[in-house]
């Protein structure tokens, strides 16, 4: 697979117009959604809230950050890349405020890869690392949405079963794609440039990423996953508990593997889009609007939250490195 050179990447002019759409692409999904939605009721909603079950789903939020942080740790250690796990727990919590105020959902990845590669020295293990984290999450998410599929046959809209086995499917058909290099090879040779160019270093990167690690630590990795997303389908119960959300275990297994995939498209920190999946996905078994529609703005909250724990330990760490160097 030919690998296009550095100088090919994307111009300031370009990184500033995709910016600008993805504002845009939030602002009008924002818009959109608030113009269908009593704002009185939502406000109610927002009020009328247990506040225990939002601080008890924020505590888990968090748990679940250090067990992420393990996560890429078991990555990491197993291509000799020995960073302490407070560290990396540090990373991921600079990570969520970069994703927070970053117009992508991936300002955290490229700020944790960058900080591994300098303290490591190894680039190419910490960009992988982080690829193959962030893949590895997604992929138990979606099986276990599959799983739950199969026992839900009553209530599921049968358009949903579809697209959430294709996704899945999609994911795995991609890790044996990733293995087949002639392949690969072979599809590039058919892509028009303009599509290799965003496809190609990603696909290496993984590539490359996966094809390092010894199958225990990648199933030790997978089991941390399921772990973590556990927590994350009970931050989405206990939200759902204190706005008085009826909803089962196995529909909340289901709509939270597809809402964290939506997370993927162009916006802005997920703004607009997260709201109009919540409010697509629950509307599918009668939540009302503003309650779906509260349910999206309470994980973006945690997330915020999050995140501005992770810009104090910035901070923190900044002037630490002033004080140092002065």
């Amino acid at each position: 697979m030919s690998i296009a050179p550095a100088s090919d990447s994307p111009t300031p002019k370009k990184k500033a117009g995709g910016g600008v759409i993805k504002i845009t692409i939030s602002a009008v999904l924002l818009i959109i959604l608030l113009t269908q939605i009593d704002g009185r009721a939502l406000l109610q909603v927002l009020q009328d809230a247990r506040w225990a079950g939002v601080w008890a789903a924020l505590a888990l939020f968090i748990a679940g950050i250090f067990i992420r942080a393990y996560r890429w740790h078991i990555l990491l250690h197993d291509l000799d890349v020995l960073i302490p796990l407070r560290t990396l727990s540090a990373l991921y919590f600079v990570g969520a405020f970069f994703n927070t105020v970053l117009p992508t959902g991936f300002g955290g990845d490229v700020v944790k890869a960058a900080e591994v590669a300098s303290t490591s020295g190894q680039a190419g293990a910490a960009v992988g690392s982080v690829v193959v984290d962030r893949f590895l999450g997604i992929v138990v998410l979606l099986a276990m949405g599959v799983a739950t599929l199969l026992l839900a046959s009553t209530w599921v809209d049968p358009r949903l079963k579809w697209t959430m086995a294709i996704l899945f499917l999609a994911g795995v058909a991609g890790y044996w794609l990733l293995r087949q290099r002639w392949l690969l090879r072979r599809i590039s040779q058919l892509m028009p440039d303009r599509l290799l160019h965003l496809v190609e270093k990603p696909a290496r990167e993984l590539y490359e990423g996966l094809e390092g690690y010894s199958p225990r630590a990648l199933s030790l990795a997978l089991l941390v996953s399921f772990a973590f997303n556990l927590t994350w389908i009970g931050v989405n119960m206990l939200l759902g508990w204190s706005l008085d959300i009826q909803a089962t275990l196995a529909q909340y297994l289901v709509f939270v593997p597809l809402v964290s995939l939506s997370l993927l498209l162009p916006s802005v920190g997920g703004l607009g889009v997260r709201e109009l999946t919540y409010v697509g996905l629950f509307g599918l078994i009668g939540v009302p609007e503003e309650k779906a529609f509260a349910l999206s703005i309470l994980v973006y909250a945690i997330n915020v939250v999050t995140g501005l724990i992770g810009g104090v330990i910035y901070l923190a760490q900044g002037a630490r490195s002033a004080s140092t160097a002065r």
